[in-house]
């Protein structure tokens, strides 16, 4: 379902501005390519740098921004929760808000997915005081890639189901401003 959501830059970590007492820092900014502003969300009247991130149940924050240390792209993200108030002591770092994130890890069956998202000056609209200037905007934006995930065929037990998966995942992106 997060795939489907239109997300602007496909930063899985703005979905936590759908969350009731998550508000947007000044700043904020969904492009993935820009690292500094993707997350910088106050929750619950707290401060937009007391929030702590967790990717597969490993703390995953950058103790010099406070942000996330790898940011994982929403194709490899399987489960994402935002923990606003009143979360267990497991999560005991954190003064404003906690984002978890749990990734993709493969399945019995083989699963592969390619995608590509385009924006450029040809198909984008152009503000109207480029148009009274006879100009376009040069913004074009390419994302693209692909998954694959699937069992490893080796040791079947179990009634043929395998116990050990792989998931992979190449993510690119080309952009000028």
């Amino acid at each position: 379902q997060t795939r489907e959501l239109p997300l602007l830059g496909r930063n899985p970590y703005a979905l936590g501005l759908l969350v009731p007492g998550v508000r947007t820092a000044l700043g904020m900014n969904n492009l993935v390519t820009d690292v500094f502003s993707t997350s910088a969300v106050s929750i619950s009247g707290g401060r937009n740098n007391m929030n702590s991130f967790l990717l597969d149940g490993a703390p995953n924050t950058s103790p010099l921004l406070n942000q996330p240390v790898m940011f994982a792209t929403v194709d490899s993200v399987a489960e994402f929760k935002v923990e606003t108030n009143s979360f267990g002591a497991e999560y005991g770092r954190s003064a404003g808000g906690v984002f978890n994130v749990v990734t993709k890890s493969g399945g019995n069956d083989l699963h592969f997915t390619g995608y590509e998202f385009l924006r450029n000056r040809v198909l984008n609209a152009n503000d109207s005081f480029a148009n009274s200037a006879g100009q376009r905007q040069p913004f074009r934006l390419n994302q693209f890639g692909a998954t694959l995930g699937g069992p490893v065929a080796l040791g079947r037990l179990y009634s043929g189901r395998n116990r050990t998966f792989f998931f992979f995942l190449f993510d690119g992106q080309r952009y000028l401003l």
